[in-house]
């Protein structure tokens, strides 16, 4: 029964500290552009052991993103986009790859690029060029790129149809083997991007929860081998008695 009861608390204390660890990276991603928080739901895992009586043991199902918009960081940068949802398209040496930070800038060929060098996409995948002589840029809600004189590109905005199946790479850049799709409902807003979703009062609160559960825990768990370990020793006094 002991055994049994100190199982069901190593479950649990291991989902805790997985927990810990992903709310401690979505702490240390806070100020990162486009980061998107992680979340680990828990799921009861009931069994029915000989004794008759039935035990819940913790597991974590997966590790999911929370795709709601980050906070606008406004810094009055005219390559600063924010987008109320979907992605932006990049270039890179691996293939096309997406992001949420729109913290962009202008390479030495006026190219609009991300912080890492990768070109931005405009909607028909792409690179996009200032002409020579740009003085003024004006991005609209719909991504169109304008200088002072006239049209220049419409900045590429993607979804897909399940944004949950993307696989989450370095420099907040994700891939997918889904077709993307132009997302028209997303709203641009220039001068400014996504600093990312998370919460640090929650995030923090919920780490320091977490961690006097993960104490709590520990401290079942050592009760338990301390009993174990005196039930041992007086069955094999019982033992050695007879």
């Amino acid at each position: 029964m002991t055994e049994l009861s100190s199982n069901v608390a190593l479950s649990s204390q291991m989902v805790l500290q997985r927990d810990f660890e992903i709310t401690t990276n979505n702490i240390a991603n806070m100020k990162t552009g486009g980061f998107e928080r992680r979340l680990m739901p828990y799921s009861e895992a009931k069994v029915n052991p000989a004794l008759g009586k039935k035990y819940s043991f913790v597991e974590d199902l997966a590790v999911i993103r929370d795709l709601s918009p980050g906070v606008l960081q406004s810094t009055g940068d005219p390559f600063h986009v924010y987008a109320s949802q979907g992605y932006f398209g990049v270039n890179t040496p691996e293939g096309v790859r997406y992001t949420k930070n729109g913290a962009f800038t202008l390479n030495d060929e006026s190219m609009l690029v991300t912080a890492q060098g990768h070109p931005v996409l405009d909607n028909n995948n792409a690179p996009i060029i200032l002409p020579e002589g740009t003085v003024t840029i004006n991005i609209a809600s719909d991504g169109t790129i304008s200088d002072q004189n006239g049209l220049i590109a419409q900045l590429g905005r993607f979804n897909f149809e399940n944004p949950y199946d993307m696989t989450a790479l370095e420099d907040t850049l994700f891939e997918t083997q889904q077709a993307a799709f132009e997302d028209t409902k997303a709203r641009i807003t220039q001068g400014g991007y996504d600093g990312g979703n998370v919460n640090p009062v929650i995030e923090t609160t919920k780490m320091t929860y977490l961690l006097r559960r993960i104490q709590h825990t520990q401290k079942i768990i050592e009760g338990n081998s301390q009993l174990e370990s005196m039930t041992t020793q007086k069955l094999l006094k019982t033992a050695s008695a007879a």
